[in-house]
């Protein structure tokens, strides 16, 4: 009898049956479910050739170790603590004043001051406060310098550059010769200011924009210039000198830019608000606008304002049309 007939005689032979079977289920448990379960597991294929050994060698691998000793590992953490630990900072205490005056400011900062000011703070983190005139700064990239400059109209934060500070009556100018930094004007938001370009903060109290205005008016600057900044006074926080003077400016470019209207009204706010500083003055220049107009009953209510002079120039003028 051939090999293949006895193995297949003796497969038969110890098939079980459906019986034994079904006791063999009930002594172990198993459930209809369960074991159509494993019928399913059953049919699926085998594994590929060599899987088991190769699971079975990965799951034999032992875990890796680490074999140092106790001195090597508190050696290794004193360098890592030695690298990563922040430089000691030195204390700056600096009175910035003269003419184009060099300073060093710890090693990574350097100072040219043409002006009034001060340094505080660390030379890791300078704290500048500059009065009036020009700072140069430049700063070492990639250091970690956290500087600022601080004036009346401005804080100016960088990390890496060279910019120029100038603080006059116009204001605060921020010149970046390269890199960046965040200029912060008083009152507004931050913004970033990059290589070659320029942001200017104004003055925030009255006496400061008026300044500005006429600083720009002696420039010649265009007249909706001087207005743009005398816009910006709050009259509620300003000084009854300073609101009438910026009134008279305000009237003096209005009447610059032929807008007649507004003008005379600005003129008629000054004379009533008890300003006394340019009142003639005013009240001329109100009258020739009326007079320009045709209007001598306009122009006489100016009367009581004028010098005597003007009064009498002012009755000869209106003399035919007086009612």
């Amino acid at each position: 009898m051939k090999l293949s007939e006895q193995l297949q005689r003796f497969a038969e032979a110890t098939e079980p049956s459906a019986a034994q079977v079904g006791r063999l289920r009930r002594r172990l448990g198993v459930e209809p479910d369960a074991a159509l379960s494993r019928e399913i597991l059953s049919r699926l294929p085998e594994p590929a050739p060599g899987a088991d050994a190769r699971v079975r060698a990965r799951l034999d691998r032992p875990a890796p170790t680490l074999r140092l000793p106790l001195a090597g590992l508190l050696l290794a953490a004193g360098l890592a603590a030695w690298f990563l630990r922040e430089p000691p900072e030195t204390p700056v205490l600096l009175s910035l004043e003269g003419e184009a005056s060099a300073v060093a400011v710890g090693e990574h900062v350097r100072l040219v001051a043409t002006g009034t000011g001060t340094a505080g703070g660390t030379d890791r983190r300078p704290r500048l406060r500059w009065d009036r005139g020009r700072l140069d700064v430049d700063v070492d990239h990639g250091e970690g310098i956290d500087l600022r400059v601080e004036t009346a109209e401005a804080v100016v934060r960088v990390v890496g550059t060279a910019f120029t500070v100038r603080r006059d009556i116009l204001g605060t100018g921020v010149d970046v010769v390269h890199g960046v930094v965040e200029v912060t004007c008083a009152g507004a938001l931050p913004r970033r200011v990059k290589t070659g370009d320029t942001a200017t903060c104004w003055p925030t109290r009255p006496a400061g924009l008026l300044g500005r205005a006429r600083a720009l008016q002696a420039a010649k600057a265009p007249p909706v210039d001087v207005l743009s900044t005398l816009d910006a006074v709050d009259a509620r926080d300003a000084d009854p000198i300073v609101t009438g003077e910026v009134l008279a400016l305000r009237f003096d470019m209005l009447r610059a830019l032929g807008r007649d209207d507004e003008a005379l009204a600005v003129a008629r706010d000054y004379r009533f608000g008890g300003y006394s500083e340019r009142a003639t003055e005013i009240a001329a220049a109100a009258v020739a606008l009326e007079l320009t107009r045709g209007d001598c009953r306009a122009a006489s209510a100016w009367a009581d304002v004028l010098d005597s002079d003007a009064t009498v120039a002012l009755g000869l003028r209106c003399a035919d049309h007086a009612p």
